[in-house]
């Protein structure tokens, strides 16, 4: 009864051992432990060399370790594109080997040293850009002083035309009381003219009455003081 007990003891145990115990999903990586360059492991639908392969995985590929049967040697992973399948433990590692992460150390140098690259280009251009807009700016400040001093140009133009107006609307008004002045001259010299004229006409109609009336006087005193001496 004891030997039975014991049979059956040993029995569970072996079973409970040759079960895959689930864990805590864990991410881990291929490692490639024989060093070789293209090593790669099979992923099978169960936990021995007689169940079929679904898949390869190179070295460094990523897996979620969901459960693990240390009977077997087995673990069951999950893929990348979420299929589930079995592997063997020991090619499996929390980290990715030195050789794996050496690679992708390399990958990553040369993905930087391209964008060193290209942020040295983009700082080159950058630069460039900056040159000629210092350039432009320093254009656009020279344009500006020019404007500037084409503007005051401009004013006082434009104060030295305000100026001459005023002094053409002075110089009119001045003018225009010239010219009115000089009407008023004309009018009265054509006055004085006409008051001339008639002046002169009535100093010679006079002097036509004066000498007509010497000449009828003086013939009679004439005859008279004739008549006188005769008489004598």
């Amino acid at each position: 009864m004891k030997f039975s007990k014991s049979i059956l003891r040993l029995s569970v145990v072996s079973v409970a051992a040759s079960i895959c115990l689930p864990v805590a999903a864990q991410t881990a990586y291929v490692s490639n432990q024989r060093d070789i360059d293209e090593f790669q492991i099979t992923v099978r639908t169960g936990e021995s060399t007689n169940h079929q392969i679904v898949r390869m995985l190179t070295s460094g590929s990523k897996v979620e370790v969901l459960a693990r049967a240390p009977a077997t040697g087995y673990s069951q992973i999950r893929l990348e594109d979420g299929r589930t399948g079995y592997v063997l433990s020991r090619f499996l590692s929390d980290i990715p080997s030195a050789r794996d992460r050496l690679q992708r150390a390399e990958q990553q140098l040369a993905t930087l040293k391209a964008q060193k690259a290209r942020i040295d280009e983009q700082l080159d251009a950058l630069r460039q850009n900056k040159s000629q807009s210092d350039t432009l700016n320093s254009e656009l400040t020279t344009q500006n002083e020019e404007l500037k001093a084409q503007l005051a140009q401009i004013r006082r133009t434009a104060a030295d035309a305000l100026n001459l107006d005023a002094r053409n609307k002075t110089l009119n008004s001045r003018l225009t009381a010239s010219e009115k002045t000089i009407d008023e001259l004309r009018i009265e010299n054509a006055k004085l003219r006409a008051g001339s004229t008639q002046w002169w006409f009535v100093l010679g109609a006079g002097a036509v009455v004066i000498g007509a009336l010497l000449g009828f006087v003086l013939p009679r005193m004439r005859w008279k003081r004739k008549s006188r001496w005769g008489d004598l």
